[in-house]
């Protein structure tokens, strides 16, 4: 355990040597869980980075090296399961907590991954102190639909295009506002608009488009650390996957998710018993204001008024357009089998919340019609 760089470069030369350790020895308070730093050589030397194992429960362990209480368990197996190795709760008899343990994997106990090791995001190593700075990001690239990334902060702070290394795919103005918000003729946005991700708070369970100018902190979990994923907006749809597993939209779970006819299309592999709840995140395609779709005479009269000055469009109460939808699935058998999530309908205009947009060039949505309440809480 705990091995140095010459021990990682001696071990990347033999194909019997999977994985090593990324952290340090599991001592509660420390800053073991931040697997983030090592993973880097590690993966990059062929290898797994794994990470020390650890209590998913809150309770004293009697007779453990640690005691306890771990009052961060949540974090611990969340670093665990985006390290891509061995995840290892070592809780005593009658203190692992089950419903977080098979949050990272199927019924069956096989790990539900994303497709590489979460690692610091660029913007960390332009900071006064990198290795203090815990925001890590890692993928599941869908076949048929594309990447659906993890944001991990320890402390959280505001969620944008330019953290995530995506500055250069956002522009701003009035033409890209205009695309965003819909074509002069109420249609759908078109395939050549600018490019569109949301945002879905794994904790908070709260949905946004991903704002370039983002000003306030992503919703931290009940253990202070934030989690989210960032989901391109294909034809109207962003996949989520199975938003109770720490991994939501593994490879492992979903191979295969598609949009055709207004439909989101997923294959599944489960196991005999195993109930799976699909989600994914829907825009409407043609927003309005005050119930009148939004035109150019529309924008001109804004812009007349003094709703849109200096590149910023001011506050605007639009129907709401954002809206997640799940399917629940039952397995018979052992194998795969295909689930389609259809587009929320329309519903009566007393039934709308307010949607805010408050800048160029992205849509900030204040909050979002929920098609299903259900959902993990922690």
């Amino acid at each position: 355990c705990m091995p140095y760089p010459h021990d990682l470069l001696s071990g990347a030369a033999l194909s019997a040597v999977t994985n090593a350790r990324a952290t340090g020895d599991y001592h509660i308070g420390s800053s073991q869980w931040a697997v983030g730093g090592g993973a880097m050589l590690i993966w990059a030397l062929g290898m797994l980075p794994f990470k020390d194992g650890f209590y998913s429960s809150t309770d004293i362990q009697p007779g453990g090296q640690n005691e306890g209480p771990e009052l961060r368990p949540d974090r611990e197996i969340l670093m665990a399961v985006l390290s891509t190795a061995m995840v290892a709760p070592m809780d005593g008899i009658g203190h692992l907590n089950a419903s977080r343990v098979l949050a990272a994997c199927r019924a069956d106990g096989f790990v539900l991954k994303p497709d590489a090791p979460a690692t610091p995001v660029d913007a960390c190593f332009g900071r006064a102190a990198p290795e203090l700075c815990h925001i890590y990001t890692t993928s599941s690239t869908v076949l048929g639909f594309g990447r659906v990334m993890y944001v991990f902060m320890d402390q959280p702070e505001p969620l944008t295009p330019a953290l995530l290394g995506m500055r250069a795919l956002y522009g701003a103005g009035e033409e890209a506002f205009k695309l965003w918000v819909g074509q002069p003729h109420g249609g759908p946005v078109p395939r050549t608009a600018p490019p569109a991700h949301v945002v879905y708070n794994w904790y908070t369970h709260a949905l946004s488009l991903l704002h370039p100018n983002d000003d306030q902190p992503l919703g931290a979990g009940y253990e202070g650390h934030a989690y989210a994923l960032v989901s391109p907006l294909v034809d109207g749809w962003a996949f989520l996957g199975q938003v109770d597993k720490y991994a939501p939209a593994s490879r492992l779970r979903f191979p295969r998710v598609t949009i055709a006819g207004g439909r989101l299309i997923a294959s599944i592999v489960g196991i005999q018993g195993e109930l799976v709840r699909v989600c994914a995140a829907h825009v409407a395609p043609a927003p309005t204001a005050l119930g009148v779709p939004i035109t150019d005479k529309a924008w001109l009269a804004a812009k007349q008024v003094g709703s849109y000055r200096d590149g910023m469009m001011m506050p605007m109460t639009l129907d709401c357009a954002l809206s997640l939808v799940c399917e629940d699935v039952q397995f018979a058998a052992t194998g795969t089998l295909e689930v389609i999530v259809e587009a929320p309908q329309p519903v009566a205009a007393a039934a709308r919340r307010a949607v805010t947009f408050v800048t160029a060039g992205c849509m900030r949505f204040s909050n979002s019609r929920i098609m299903n309440e259900t959902l993990r809480s922690p």
